[in-house]
């Protein structure tokens, strides 16, 4: 009975997250309003839902993600963690940074006072993010937890009721996974690479290979041989570039996204 004790937990959490208004949450991009209606408490459908507070609600979503697709909890080593205890925004953003993997042990929803100060701390945290992104040395299951930092940022620009909005100088950057050139920002697809490496895939014996969606639509994904007039299939979706193994798979949107193999 173990086991259905834990599905009903969770599914209890799972319930009292959507009971709870319209709100918004950090995770590969999804953005939706918050709810900051008063009393605390809303009666809908003759049910009783407690709206939650805006850092709840999405700790309890991560939580919830993280059970259903068997992701590690977002740990961290510090809960209580207040910017006004260092002496400037500076040096506590060098002291969480000097943390390995920062990124998964803190979360900006713990921090405390984060909001009084994220005009100065907005440039750090992109600046960090974007150089996790050039090193390029995460998995793509630590990737989701840079991704809750930029999201932090990008859900406050979009909260019309807040002041701050980010500078239009602060650009989130990524990179080639192989030449390391900068290309356009796709949250989505950390590892992607550059339009001049992906004509020199190959099958893995150094023949040129090329990918294309199998529907008009945008779906599938079939492989080619290059110059064959797509009429000799490569049956694969792994191609190689440079000694490194990469895969080809269907966009999120449509067309072929090629990405680094962990």
């Amino acid at each position: 009975m173990a086991g259905l004790g834990d599905f009903l937990g969770w599914f209890g959490d799972f319930i009292s997250s959507f009971c709870s208004g319209f709100f918004s949450f950090s995770f590969f991009g999804i953005f939706v309003n918050i709810s900051n209606k008063n009393p605390p408490l809303h009666k809908a459908g003759g049910t009783l839902c407690v709206i939650l507070d805006e850092n709840t609600i999405n700790e309890k979503l991560m939580n919830i993600f993280s059970k259903l697709f068997g992701k590690t909890k977002n740990e961290n080593i510090d809960s209580d963690l207040n910017i006004k205890n260092f002496k400037s925004v500076s040096s506590f953003w060098e002291f969480v940074v000097s943390t390995d993997n920062w990124h998964s042990k803190y979360s900006p929803y713990k921090i405390k006072n984060i909001n009084n100060y994220i005009s100065e701390l907005a440039p750090l945290i992109i600046q960090s993010t974007n150089e996790l992104r050039k090193k390029m040395e995460f998995s793509y299951e630590e990737y989701e937890q840079i991704v809750y930092w930029d999201n932090f940022l990008i859900r406050i620009d979009m909260d019309e009721s807040n002041k701050f909005k980010l500078n239009k100088s602060l650009t989130f950057k990524q990179y080639c996974s192989n030449c390391k050139k900068e290309i356009g920002f796709q949250q989505r697809y950390p590892k992607l690479i550059c339009g001049e490496c992906l004509s020199k895939i190959t099958d893995k014996n150094n023949r040129l290979v090329e990918f294309f969606n199998t529907e008009g639509l945008g779906y599938g994904c079939q492989g080619y041989y290059c110059e064959t007039q797509q009429k000799e299939k490569y049956n694969s979706d792994i191609c190689f570039l440079e000694g490194k193994e990469y895969f080809a798979e269907e966009g999120r949107f449509g067309g072929i996204v090629i990405q680094l193999k962990e």
